[in-house]
């Protein structure tokens, strides 16, 4: 192939032919490279980017976007939270399952199934949610159908019409458990606990997603050291 390619590139030289067909697929290659790259990056909220988007959204989405600040849960652990799973007075959360597609599912790793503390803003949309479904099985309904959300695209669409609302830079709803691991770690929380909080197995991706938010005296211990 690369032969070829040289070939053409020759006959491009010499006038043969106008362009190298090859210049274009790589192009185009890299093209798709960039747009895959660009979902997946770290790119998380600022704190008032954070604030304009949850004083935007409105009733229920309102709760559930300033929870999934505030707990870095990702969206198919959140549609398939039960009010079972919530212990008030110790102010914590079991994760135990997910929601793809309309199917509920057990966590895919032994580390999925874990606890979250949860914290002042996170316990604060719960309270405000029991308004909505505090008699139902699930916490967060789709207020379209009043129904318990049916997958994370669901999920996904009502929250790019809060951003549409916006000035804020769009970004997918996965930005915000970045942001909120960022946030964590930003203020110097012990890395190892945000990576059972997180679900992960180890810190190996804590330090490859969020190396550059860690402080150089990163704090040891389970209890917050930043004030949220």
């Amino acid at each position: 192939m690369s032969l070829l390619k040289a070939l053409i590139n020759d006959a491009v030289i010499n006038k043969y032919i106008t362009k190298n067909v090859f210049d274009e697929i790589q192009l185009s290659k890299e093209l798709n490279k960039t747009a895959v790259k660009s979902e997946y990056e770290v790119n998380p909220f600022t704190d008032a980017e954070k604030n304009i988007i949850i004083d935007t959204a409105e009733g229920q989405v309102k709760n559930l976007i300033q929870f999934n600040f505030w707990t870095g849960l990702r969206t198919s652990e959140i549609i398939a939270l039960k009010w079972e799973d919530v212990n008030f007075d110790d102010e914590i959360i079991l994760i135990k399952r997910a929601k793809v597609e309309g199917e509920i599912k057990t966590t895919k790793t032994k580390a999925g199934i874990r606890k979250i503390l949860l914290l002042p803003k996170a316990l604060e949309a719960l309270i405000n949610q029991r308004q909505f479904t505090g008699n139902d099985e699930f916490i967060f309904n789709n207020p379209n159908t009043n129904k318990p959300w049916h997958s994370s695209n669901k999920l996904a669409d009502a929250w790019k019409k809060v951003i549409d609302k916006t000035a804020v830079d769009y970004r997918n709803p996965y930005q915000m458990r970045h942001t909120y691991a960022s946030t964590l770690l930003s203020n110097g929380e012990n890395i190892f606990w945000l990576a059972t909080q997180l679900g992960h197995e180890n810190t190996e991706m804590i330090f490859k997603h969020y190396g550059k938010w860690i402080p150089q005296d990163a704090k040891n211990g389970y209890k917050f050291v930043g004030k949220y």
